[in-house]
């Protein structure tokens, strides 16, 4: 006998009529559950329920007092364990089944739905179809009967766990954790539903659809079961029991045709069913309404709540059947975004490709929607391969991001090492004992180790990044970071003129692969397009300002006139990257050459980086100038990355202050005048071959003439000692005699240079090695391999090119030159960032600058700058002298 029949033999028993007039009493249409449930099904949408609270709050729908215990009516096979649960049309119990020895879920239609034939015929149909719906993702049924009071009952398996509805809430209320937590605790959540839909697609693929399809209907088992519950609204495609099959499923209830909703009905809960619902319209609704369902509950994930919410039934029911418009989708997008997370700093920003799956499902219209929930599901898999791809290449990032902080504490190690290590060889003889500089030797050792270190993970941080855009090829934070560590690397070659062209090329690629609105994309193209400005103020002010581009011909760097840039002050002018020359004239000053190196994206305003209110270009009139000389203005200069410069600080600026210096070396015809005059012990000064004892025979390089005066000769070589060369053969004390005559006699204060201020009249701003540019060009200054073998002390001013860009003639070749530098001096002046004239350090030796006639050229950037013994003489080194501008 049929369950339906034992219904109606119960209901006639109970009812006291015959069983044929129950029957007949099964062709009446209509039920009402009552307007105090969310679920609903009736023929009146005024009596549905209040529209469900946020998905965040607690739901707090009224419900009637469950029934009473079942004890004394479950027989000898179940003993009553208490409630579990109440819903629209039945109560659940924890019962115990003593023939199988386990506890079970029992389902009982409720007692004020007895005498309601709809209502029985309804709650049999929910037991036979979940029955039919053998699949992991749907309870089980156990058994079914009727109670001695009439109730009809089913068994099922009891879920331990929580509902989605719970998940989903506990998952928009937590404030404690962060965004990577939120997005991990949100994954979990799309895959639930994926398999949510995987259940469904069963039913639909059986002919069933839910039609109630909401978090509450959804239950999370103890052990990681996703399961869909409630089937009591489902309704069955097929309705003639001969036409089913076995992937069929039917019931009495469709089987008969009995209290089938009709026409103009609306079942299941508003706030997440579909349009056609919402309109009562029957012939519509189909798997396709599921869908929209899910649809609902997906946008419920991403959003914190339901995407439309009227002040009662009638207005959501209004809502439902408009169709989601362009608000429900621009308040999903919106969150997690930055205008949001003022309210919500935990939501993640929700993916495009959910909100375009979400938006489909909810299309008003049912072609529109996706045709099942298999469907659904399949989108739904398909974002989460591609997520767990961007998971996957976001952790590589990570790793790779991961490695910065190492690589720079290997690298800040690396330079310590170095640093000391240097400074301790620095003061050491070169005869001083192994043991003392094997220590020395191990700290270098040491550095090498850290920066061997530091390069094999850089590389590894790099590859990782790489790596992470196989997996995602448009994954914005890592060409985001492989950007950064291009733009870095770009900056650094190109500063030191190595080839920038391949890692310009990588870092415009992966700029351009940043969406438009990245604000490093921005960034980047930015630096790529490689401008700067310029500020210029000068004292006085009024100044015109002739501005040339330094352009490389055949390895000469020459200025080119691009014209007048206008009168000072000078505020914010474009120009682009690249180095500059300035002349800036004013009546009743001597013109100025201001070099100035324009960066991409910075700004030269003549002074250090985060230099407030840097001085102005101070101009200077001939008197203050005299003759043979070249002014130097104060301002920053770049190291350079060439030989003399430590790694660590071929980047940086240093301040130097203005100053005026000799344009040639001081010359024989100078130093005569020197030796000559009545006031100066000639002999004690003299140039010298050797560094022989003073007076000692055959010592001296200058002869006196008959009169007792010092002349020139020709020397034991052959070569003649002409006026105009630089006087050479010249210890320190020597430079440093002619430096006080000359001031006493000039009433200026001359003295040598520091190293800095060598090297910047020599080179100028930008950090070039050589005055005339960036490459080792032998025809440019006298030097060993400037012409046919055996070179010799030429004239100064010989080599035109040979000439800095502030108009200093010699810096290149013919003779090193003597600055007022110690090592120890030098190397503090760098680290301060300031080229003031030091205390001088009480050593034995100076620094000399510059490359001679005796070198091959590149020696001026291998062996520059290099110590001299404080009484070294050659044929290859002399000095010429500078003195400060008051600032």
């Amino acid at each position: 006998m049929s369950m339906h029949a034992d219904s109606v033999r119960i209901l006639a028993a109970r009812l006291g009529v015959p069983e044929a007039q129950v029957e007949a009493a099964l062709s009446l249409e209509g039920l009402s559950l009552g307007p105090e449930h969310t679920q609903a099904t009736t023929a009146s949408r005024a009596t549905l329920a209040p529209t469900a609270p946020p998905i965040v709050e607690e739901s707090s729908g009224a419900t009637e007092a469950p029934s009473s215990a079942l004890s004394g009516l479950l027989g000898d096979r179940y003993r009553d364990l208490g409630p579990l649960g109440v819903g629209g049309m039945g109560e659940v119990r924890r019962v115990y089944d003593r023939q199988l020895r386990r506890v079970v879920a029992m389902k009982t239609l409720r007692t004020n739905l007895l005498e309601n034939p709809a209502a029985v015929s309804r709650f049999i149909e929910e037991a036979e179809i979940t029955a039919q719906l053998q699949h992991p993702g749907i309870i089980p049924i156990h058994d079914r009967g009727v109670l001695p009071d009439g109730r009809v009952w089913f068994t099922m398996r009891e879920i331990e766990g929580r509902s989605f509805f719970e998940a989903i809430r506990d998952h928009h209320r937590a404030v404690d954790d962060n965004v990577e937590v939120a997005t991990r605790r949100r994954r979990r959540l799309i895959e639930s539903l994926h398999r949510v839909c995987a259940a469904v697609s069963h039913a639909h693929e059986r002919g069933v659809v839910h039609r109630d399809l909401k978090p509450e209907n959804i239950m999370m088992g103890q052990q990681g079961e996703i399961l869909v519950v409630d089937w009591g609204l489902a309704r069955v495609g097929r309705s003639e029991p001969e036409a089913s099959s076995p992937s069929t499923v039917d019931s009495t209830r469709s089987a008969r045709q009995a209290f089938l909703t009709q026409m103009g009905q609306v079942a299941g809960t508003p706030a997440y069913m579909s349009p056609e619902q919402a309109d009562g319209a029957l012939g519509q609704i189909g798997t396709t309404s599921d869908v929209y369902s899910l649809g609902v509950i997906l946008y419920v994930i991403l959003r914190g709540r339901t995407p439309f919410r009227g002040s009662d039934q009638d207005e959501l029911l209004e809502l439902v059947r408009g169709g989601a418009g362009h608000d429900v989708w621009e308040s999903l997008v919106q969150v997690g975004t930055k205008e949001a997370r003022g309210r919500a700093m935990t939501k993640p920003v929700v993916p495009t490709g959910l909100v375009e799956i979400c938006r489909r499902a909810m299309q008003r219209k049912p072609a529109d929607r996706f045709a099942c929930a298999g469907a659904l599901g399949e989108a739904i898999q398909a974002w989460l391969d591609g997520a767990q791809q961007r998971a996957e290449a976001v952790e590589l990032v990570e790793r790779a991001l991961q490695q910065v902080s190492r690589i720079e504490a290997l690298q800040q190690d690396a330079r310590r090492l170095r640093r000391t290590a240097r400074e301790g060889l620095v003061g050491l003889s070169p005869w001083a004992p192994v043991h003392v500089k094997a220590p020395l030797w191990d700290m270098e050792d040491r550095a090498a180790r850290a920066d061997a270190q530091a390069s094999l993970l850089a590389l590894e941080k790099e590859m990782l990044l790489h790596s992470s855009l196989t997996r995602v090829a448009s994954l914005p934070v890592a060409h985001a970071a492989l950007a950064a560590l291009y733009h870095s690397v770009h900056q650094q070659t190109e500063r030191r003129r190595k080839g920038s062209a391949r890692v310009e090329a990588l870092l415009r690629r992966h700029a351009l692969a940043l969406p438009r609105e990245h604000p490093d994309r921005t960034r980047f193209l930015a630096y790529l397009d490689g401008r700067g400005r310029l500020s210029l103020r000068t004292d006085p002010p009024g100044a015109t300002v002739q501005v040339y581009r330094y352009t490389e011909v055949e390895r000469n760097m020459v200025p080119r006139d691009l014209g007048v840039l206008g009168v000072t002050p000078l505020e914010r002018i474009v120009l682009d990257a690249g180095s500059y020359l300035c002349v800036v004239t004013c009546p009743g000053f001597v013109p100025v050459h201001y070099p100035l190196h324009i960066a991409r994206q910075a700004h030269w305003t003549g002074g250090l980086p985060g230099m407030e209110h840097p001085p102005p270009l101070l101009l200077l009139d001939a008197e203050t100038l005299g003759s043979g000389a070249r002014y130097v203005p104060a301002g920053p200069m770049l190291l350079g990355d060439h030989r003399g410069v430590p790694p660590e600080l071929a980047d940086r600026s240093v301040w130097v202050d203005g100053f005026v210096i000799q344009t040639t070396p001081v010359t024989n015809a100078q130093y005569l005048e020197f030796l000559n005059d009545p006031s100066v012990d000639g002999d004690r000064w003299v140039p010298q071959e050797r560094p022989n004892p003073r007076g000692e025979p055959g010592s001296r390089l200058l002869p006196r003439d008959i009169d007792g005066r010092f002349e020139l000769a020709v020397d034991p070589d052959g070569d003649e000692w002409r006026p105009a060369m630089p006087v050479v053969y010249v210890d320190y004390a020597a430079a440093c005699a002619y430096a006080q005559w000359l001031s006493r006699r000039s009433g200026q204060s001359w003295r040598l240079p520091t190293e800095i201020e060598w090297r910047k009249a020599c080179q100028g701003v930008d950090g070039r090695p050589y005055p005339w540019g960036w490459v080792a060009e032998p025809t440019r200054a006298q030097n060993l391999l400037s012409g046919p073998p055996r070179q010799v002390l030429t004239d100064v001013g010989t080599f035109p090119d040979d000439c800095s860009p502030y108009g200093v003639l010699d810096m290149g070749g013919n003779c090193q030159e003597w600055t007022l530098d110690s090592e120890v001096d030098c190397r503090r002046r760098i680290a301060d960032r300031r080229a003031l004239v030091p205390r001088l350090d009480a050593g034995t030796s100076r620094l000399v600058c510059g490359a001679s006639w005796t070198q091959a050229l590149d020696a001026h950037v291998r062996n520059a700058p290099h110590q001299q013994p404080l009484t070294g003489r050659s044929g290859g080194l002399g000095f010429r002298l500078v003195r400060s501008v008051p600032a």
